[in-house]
């Protein structure tokens, strides 16, 4: 993550420049990377597709760089689970980037510096917010399909990583940080192939009021 404050306003500059979306500093979301059924504790890497996999968090910039991720987590853990247990929720907690957002879908809570589109909107203002946020967070479907393209391994069209929990956690960085060298050295990818896509439940029920006062400040400020 970008930390000298160049670099975060760098950063926001670009994610602006997509839809007009203020202070966005990331967009979050996980992927499920397919692994061979473990002999130990199996059925809690089996996901909502039934297939057995590891649920990577990944934190991309508008370039597709990966600038954060998490990779020690079974297939059946839910997005917001690993969301709150991740250093960089501590980080944004200790108010390390100052003001500034995390994009994510509606598979995540609602926060202060986790933004989440409105589940009904009820205004044009609110509207415009969630068609603002759905184009500047799509960044992270494409990081996704760049990364599992370089990497068919990571991806069901490729089978499934044929070794223990462990060993498949450290492929998936060793790819996650090969695919910011391709980024950086811009090397050229001909085929994207789609994410494996799974729907997340809606967990806004368990927002944080600070969350939807700093959304609704949001939206007053710039969709209004």
């Amino acid at each position: 993550m970008p930390t000298e404050m160049n670099e975060i306003i760098q950063t926001k500059l670009k994610f602006n420049n997509i839809s007009r979306f203020p202070n966005v500093i990331g967009a979050i979301d996980c992927t499920h990377v397919p692994i061979k059924a473990p002999k130990v504790e199996e059925n809690i890497y089996v996901n909502r597709k039934q297939y057995h996999s590891l649920n990577i968090q990944v934190v991309s910039n508008p370039d597709n760089v990966i600038m954060d991720f998490c990779a020690r987590y079974p297939g059946s853990t839910h997005d917001a689970f690993i969301w709150a247990n991740s250093r960089l929720h501590d980080r944004f907690e200790a108010g390390e980037f100052g003001i500034s957002y995390l994009l994510g879908d509606s598979g995540y809570p609602l926060q202060h510096n986790l933004l989440t589109p409105f589940t009904n909107p009820e205004n044009p203002p609110e509207e415009l917010y969630n068609i603002s946020h759905a184009r500047t967070r799509v960044v992270i479907e494409k990081t996704f399909g760049v990364l599992k393209s370089r990497f068919r391994c990571l991806h069901r069209s490729g089978g499934s990583l044929q070794y223990e929990p462990d060993k498949c956690a450290k492929i998936s960085v060793a790819c996650m940080l090969l695919h910011n060298y391709c980024i950086e050295q811009r090397i050229p990818l001909e085929e994207i192939i789609d994410d494996d896509f799974i729907m997340n439940e809606n967990v806004e029920g368990g927002a944080h009021e600070n969350g939807h006062t700093q959304r609704r400040e949001v939206v007053r400020n710039f969709f209004s």
